[in-house]
């Protein structure tokens, strides 16, 4: 049974489909009283005798339609007071599930989807090129970068449903750029190993990946035989694991965006500190900092073709190790008033979402997970916290064994 009060009204009302309708009378006949079921049929009263045989399943049956009205009752009236917050917020009576990172899995309210597609006019006005955005694990930033791909990405810009609903829609500027910016999209999350081998590894297996949602740019008119032929040398290195690629990959692929579009693209590489923290822990960090810092380099500095990029990670790697010669980079870190509120939950965000989903225990709740201080703003949630509980409705520590903490341990 559900307990998401729209969910449950739909139940509800299937039920009542496969019930007896009419209303349950009685008549007195020799004495005694009879049960029999009204119903009203072509504008005519319609009495029917309840069979004797019959009668101890109808009675029940109809006791079990006068609950579920009576619930539908006190249920309507409640979602007719989330009406205001799902204005504002309007996935937040979807069905809570777990695992799922991608924002195609969420749009047009397939599931529990808290909005935070602000964040995307935020930073269209802001306009820095380059953005580094650290947040703890868990708390939403795979699924941040998958909503800007999605929103900027010119393949969907037939689908305008999945953001209309949304806030960035309510914003001009950001609504005429919808769907008119090619983006370039990787994870380092893979890239991980005992050594710097296996965790290249990792690294070229998410760059084949990401040529790999590109391909349509071999059937391009605008792009030369000698462009296909080195996009094909590119991704075909990476499956050979031929490291001598790797730092200009995302480089070269922005140049033939640009030339397939007639647009700089925007960059998104998540989890770029996982390498550098295996590295680091693991003994072999003159190897990989010095690849990371030459893809860097030449993806964010020697770069004609990029528009803007974000990265995202759970550490700020210092500047003179890895990002020692960008002159154009905005660091928002838990400590920084920018970007306060663009991963995790706030606290009216939490309340909001408890009261959607038929839940009476904020109080426990915070008791429980309480919230961050990012920047200014108080009491950000875990999301990984709350949505496991919304889902589990037990109050535990879902988010203690998530990660390694080895970089904690040895310093």
């Amino acid at each position: 049974m559900s307990t998401n009060p729209t969910k449950r009204i739909e139940e509800i009302d299937r039920r009542l489909e496969e019930l007896p309708r009419g209303t349950l009378t009685y008549k007195k006949i020799n004495g005694k009283e009879q049960p029999y079921i009204q119903r009203t049929i072509d504008g005519k009263s319609v009495s029917y005798y309840v069979k004797v045989s019959e009668r101890e399943r109808v009675l029940v049956e109809f006791e079990e339609r006068t609950n579920l009205l009576e619930e539908k009752k006190h249920l309507t009236a409640y979602a007719e007071g989330l009406k205001d917050i799902l204005k504002h917020n309007p996935y937040l009576s979807a069905k809570v599930v777990i695992g799922y990172q991608d924002f195609e899995d969420f749009t047009c309210g397939q599931q529990f989807y808290v909005d935070k597609t602000h964040f995307i006019s935020e930073w269209i006005r802001e306009g820095t090129k380059i953005t580094l955005i650290t947040r703890p694990r868990r708390f939403g930033k795979t699924t941040l970068l998958s909503t800007i791909r999605m929103f900027f990405d010119p393949r969907y810009a037939d689908h305008p449903e999945y953001f209309d609903k949304l806030r960035v829609w309510q914003d001009e500027r950001s609504r005429s750029m919808f769907g008119s910016i090619p983006v370039i999209s990787t994870s380092f999350g893979g890239c991980k190993g005992i050594d710097y081998k296996q965790s290249i590894r990792g690294m070229m297996g998410q760059l084949r990946t990401m040529y790999g949602h590109h391909e349509y740019l071999l059937d391009s008119p605008r792009l030369s035989d000698r462009d296909k032929e080195l996009f094909k040398e590119t991704k075909c290195a990476f499956f050979n694991n031929d490291t001598s690629y790797i730092e200009n990959s995302i480089r070269y692929l922005c140049e033939l965006l640009y030339k397939h579009f007639g647009v700089k693209p925007i960059v998104l590489i998540d989890e770029y500190d996982t390498p550098l923290i295996e590295a680091y822990t693991d003994g072999y960090w003159d190897e990989m900092i010095t690849t990371c810092r030459q893809l860097f380099h030449n993806t964010l500095k020697e770069n004609d073709y990029l528009g803007r990029a974000i990265i995202t990670g759970v550490t700020k790697v210092l500047k003179n190790s890895l990002f020692y010669d960008l002159n154009n980079l905005l660091v928002a870190t838990v400590t920084d008033d920018i970007y306060t509120d663009c991963c995790g939950f706030t606290e009216q965000e939490v309340m909001d979402a408890l009261k959607c989903q038929n839940i009476d225990d904020m109080k426990k709740v915070k008791e429980m997970y309480d919230g961050f201080i990012i920047g200014h703003q108080k009491d950000i949630y875990n999301p990984w916290s709350i949505v496991n509980y919304m889902k589990e409705r037990l109050l535990r520590s879902y988010w203690i064994l998530t990660s390694s903490n080895k970089l904690i341990g040895d310093i």
